[in-house]
């Protein structure tokens, strides 16, 4: 029994500590809009193409897996308007949950070649007058990813197949809430935010470890 506790820890600890290890190798992708966030009135919202017909444009990346081939790449979003349902208050914040549909996401590279993927635009909230978010909550919510072409920065995405997709927008003078939002007239408002890719390694090797885990237990309530 000696061999087989030695064997379910050290499963264990490879897994966590493998987890740790790689945690930091991530790539992060900072865009800022190109087009416009749409508020029209009635608990919707969707984004406007600018001329170049897409929504947003990354400016900026970073991460240990980052081959900086991503900064000028311009994306966009289909398939809305998106609603969001009831709004909760907590202070001066407000948050509503975005009820759908789920948004076709796209990045174009430098050749034309188009990565496709869909976002879960999973809640949206308003802090006082001053501004909101998209996906505040970290949520792996881009999935689907599909990719033929051969920028490493967007392979790596693909390879990942999940990353968290937040979006920050700021509102004019006198502001707004979700709440005027949804009752009032259309508003218009620029947006950024970032596509945060995680390392693919570290997910599946700290599952790894958790089986480790649950085996050893397991054979403990056996030896009882």
């Amino acid at each position: 029994m000696k061999n087989t506790f030695t064997f379910f820890v050290s499963l264990a600890v490879f897994g966590l500590a493998h987890h740790q290890a790689d945690a930091q190798s991530t790539l992060d992708l900072n865009f800022s809009s190109v087009g416009q966030l749409v508020f029209n009135g009635s608990s919707q919202f969707y984004f406007t193409n600018a001329s170049s017909s897409s929504d947003f444009k990354i400016g900026s990346e970073s991460g240990t897996a980052s081959h900086n081939t991503s900064v000028g790449l311009l994306g966009g979003f289909s398939n809305g308007p998106f609603t969001f349902g009831t709004i909760t208050s907590n202070s001066s914040v407000e948050t509503a949950p975005v009820t759908g549909p789920v948004a076709n996401f796209f990045l174009s590279d430098a050749n034309g070649n188009m990565l496709t993927a869909l976002v879960n635009f999973t809640d949206i909230s308003s802090y006082g007058k001053a501004g909101g978010a998209i996906n505040d909550v970290f949520a792996m919510n881009l999935t689907d990813v599909v990719y033929s072409g051969a920028n490493p920065d967007l392979l790596f995405l693909q390879a990942n197949n999940l990353a968290s997709f937040t979006m920050s927008f700021s509102f004019a003078s006198p502001g707004q809430t979700l709440s005027t939002l949804s009752t009032g007239s259309s508003y218009l408002t620029s947006f950024n935010g970032s596509i945060a890719v995680p390392e693919p390694g570290p997910i599946s090797l700290f599952s790894l470890g958790a089986v480790g885990l649950l085996l050893y237990r397991i054979a403990g309530s056996n030896r009882r």
